[in-house]
């Protein structure tokens, strides 16, 4: 998501991940090599990380403003686990936020 280019409103284009990328997955890298298992959330820190909810990989991916995407947290099963990194449990991310703390 960017500012559109006439000034009006935003764009929307593929920042991460394979485009029309016939299988699915949570392969961690390169922005251009990445794979997602349908995003459905997004939010942009004030120091430019965007952390994606994955509604299928019960998963919170990190990509970083020099374009590397990796998993920050969620252990890929359906459950409701506080704690860090893969030890914690998502139940189909659908919504996030970020704080001006980032």
């Amino acid at each position: 998501i960017k500012p559109s280019s006439r000034g009006e409103g935003f764009e929307v284009t593929t920042y991460a991940g394979l485009k029309g990328c016939s299988g699915r997955g949570t392969q961690d890298g390169a922005v251009y090599r990445a794979k997602f298992n349908h995003p459905q959330a997004i939010a942009i820190t004030p120091n430019g990380n965007l952390f994606v909810g994955e509604f299928s990989s019960q998963r919170i991916r990190k990509v970083t403003p020099r374009g590397y995407v990796s998993t920050f947290a969620g252990s890929g099963h359906s459950g409701l686990l506080d704690g860090f990194g893969p030890f914690t449990m998502f139940n189909c991310p659908v919504a996030m936020t970020a704080d001006r703390k980032g």
